[in-house]
């Protein structure tokens, strides 16, 4: 029924989510790197970290830096 409704899976749907969650707060905020991935559902920061480069294609901090 999610896919139908909109138009990708239920994983897919929480993923993007979570990384559209995840990048407002590295940008927006100093909030440390392992706080953000526990406040977006990452049980570990390692799972967080691959999920942010896999995504973006850049690290968590690389993303920070970009900010202006």
């Amino acid at each position: 029924m999610i896919k139908r409704l909109f138009g990708e899976s239920y994983q897919t749907l929480i993923g993007r989510r979570r990384m559209e969650a995840a990048e407002l707060l590295i940008r927006r905020t100093d909030i440390a790197f392992r706080d953000i991935a526990a406040r977006v559902g990452y049980e570990s920061y390692a799972g967080f970290y691959l999920a942010v480069k896999n995504h973006f294609g850049k690290t968590p901090a690389q993303l920070r830096e970009e900010r202006s």
